[in-house]
C-alpha cells in the first residue's frame, strides 16, 4: 500500500508536504509511510480516497482504478483538487488572472477555448 500511495502523489503532481497537509501528516511522516517505515492509519486511508478521489480497494489491495469515476457535474471538483494541490504555478496565475478580468475578457477567453475544444 505504501508504494500505492506515491503512485497517488505522483499522479496528482503533489509534493509530500502538499499531499500530508491536505490529510492532516507532515511532509516527513508521508515520506516515511511512502519508504515503508510506517504504517498508514484506516483514518488516514479514508482521508486519502475521500480528499483525492482515491478508489479504496485499489489503495488497500491494488484492484480496479487507482481513482473513482467521477460524475460529469463532480469532475469540476476533482479538478480544482489538483489544481489545489499541486505546484503549476501557472494554472493558478492563469485562474487568478481570468477572475480578476473584465466580463469583456472574459468573453474573448471563453470563445478561444470554446474554438480550441472544437478542434
Amino acid at each position: 500500500m505504501n508504494e500505492r500511495i506515491k503512485l497517488i502523489r505522483e499522479a496528482l503532481g503533489c509534493s509530500q508536504e502538499q499531499f500530508g497537509k491536505a490529510i492532516g501528516l507532515v511532509k516527513s511522516s508521508i515520506s516515511n509511510i511512502e519508504s515503508g517505515l510506517r504504517n498508514v492509519t484506516d483514518k488516514h486511508i479514508k482521508l486519502i480516497c475521500m480528499v483525492y478521489n482515491v478508489n479504496e480497494e485499489w489503495l488497500r489491495e491494488g484492484k480496479g482504478e487507482m481513482f473513482k469515476a467521477f460524475p460529469k457535474e463532480s469532475e469540476i471538483d476533482r479538478i480544482l483538487a489538483q489544481i489545489s494541490a499541486s505546484n503549476d504555478s501557472f494554472i493558478k496565475r492563469f485562474i487568478r488572472t481570468y477572475w480578476g478580468m473584465d466580463e469583456y475578457s472574459k468573453t474573448v477567453l471563453k470563445d478561444f477555448f470554446s474554438q480550441l475544444d472544437e478542434n
